[in-house]
């Protein structure tokens, strides 16, 4: 996950990564680890458990998750299947 904004004069920070931590990645953690996507919303009604999905996914998550950090967004998601097979969604893209 790649965020922009401005530095905050107070921390130096765009955001801290504790608070990306708490807010985006262990909910996300907490949906897909250690679980079969198929049986994990938005997965299990329709959507296929793509790689470009899950990202999509990803940034629709993680912006809303940080729409209370003023001047802060989701620049991209990157989603590897594998070193060398990565899926990447931007803002404002697709």
């Amino acid at each position: 996950i790649s965020v922009s904004g401005p530095i905050n004069p107070n921390t130096g920070f765009v955001i801290d990564f504790s608070d990306l931590k708490k807010w985006v990645i262990k909910p996300l953690e907490d949906m897909f680890d250690h679980r079969c996507l198929n049986d994990c919303f938005p997965f299990k009604d329709s959507l296929k458990p793509t790689a470009e999905n899950l990202a999509d996914f990803i940034l629709d998550f993680a912006t809303e998750q940080l729409k209370d950090f003023l001047g802060t967004w989701v620049e991209e998601v990157s989603v590897a299947e594998t070193p060398d097979n990565i899926a990447k969604v931007r803002f404002g893209e697709g």
